[in-house]
Parts: C-alpha cells; sequence; structure tokens
C-alpha cells in the first residue's frame, strides 16, 4: 500500500473529510488532496501532526502496519489512557526568528543613529568654539567709550 492511500485510509478511518482535516492540519483542502493522490508529499512537520489527528503512529502512517519487531525480552509498555478527543494540533512557532531580526536590526540602527548624532554635535560645536587669543579688542564707535570684543580676521 502506498503512502497516498495509507493517509487516505487513515483520515477515513477517523470519519474526517478532507476540509475538516485540513482545518485541524491549518492547511488547505486542496494540500490534503493533493497528498492523497500523490500529486504532492506532506512535509514531515505535517505528517507528524497527521498521525496525532489520526491516532496513528508516524512509522504506521509512512511504512504501513507495524513491522515485526525482534525478539527482546522487555516488559510490555503500559497502556496509554484513551485521549477524551482528537489532540489539539500545535502549529510551529516562526516568529521568533523573526522577532529577533528585528530587534537586533533596530538595535544597530540605533547604534549607527548615535554615532552619527555624536559626530553632528562634536563637530557643531567645534564649529562655534572661539578662543580669547584669537579675540580683538576693538572701540566701538557708537556706544562712546566701550569696546567689543571681535573675533581676529
Amino acid at each position: 500500500m502506498e503512502l497516498t492511500q495509507r493517509l487516505a485510509q487513515a483520515r477515513k478511518a477517523r470519519g474526517l473529510s478532507q476540509a475538516e482535516a485540513a482545518e485541524q492540519l491549518n492547511v488547505s483542502r486542496q494540500a490534503i488532496s493533493r497528498w492523497e493522490t500523490g500529486t504532492g508529499l506532506p512535509t514531515l512537520d505535517n505528517l507528524i501532526q497527521m498521525g496525532k489527528l489520526y491516532q496513528v503512529s508516524l512509522d504506521e502512517l509512512v511504512y504501513g502496519a507495524e513491522p515485526a519487531q525482534p525478539n527482546v525480552e522487555e516488559a510490555p509498555p503500559e497502556p496509554e489512557p484513551e485521549p477524551e478527543g482528537p489532540e489539539p494540533v500545535q502549529v510551529p512557532k516562526r516568529r521568533r526568528p523573526v522577532l529577533l531580526w528585528g530587534a537586533a536590526l533596530a538595535a544597530v540602527g540605533i547604534l549607527v543613529l548615535g554615532i552619527w548624532v555624536g559626530y553632528m554635535v562634536n563637530d557643531a560645536s567645534q564649529e562655534k568654539m572661539i578662543f580669547s587669543e584669537d579675540l580683538v579688542v576693538e572701540e566701538n564707535t557708537n556706544a562712546g567709550e566701550e569696546f567689543d570684543l571681535v573675533p581676529w580676521e
């Protein structure tokens, strides 16, 4: 049996339509149809979510019926309690890297802006500085005996 047939069989065994399965897996109905007809393949994340939704193991979903286990003397695993409904499907979180890159870009922008403003302030303050040795005393002819300090030219 092919993967496409196993996907359709597992979905039908749970009594789900393609639209219902697509809604719970957060994919389009067309994606489910492509996977079941063989025109497309689901990603590993989607296969894992389908296994949870259809309540079958990933091995059974991909390879078919459980392969024969080698003879190993182990205690049988404890049966898992029956879930009351299908397990909620979790969508992978892909926002974290975008947020980290955005924060890093903003920090670099702020740093560059701070350096630029620092240079501008430094240049502006140096242009306005006039030292006392550069000043000349001139007599103000309009005000009588007052004197003005003017830059040396």
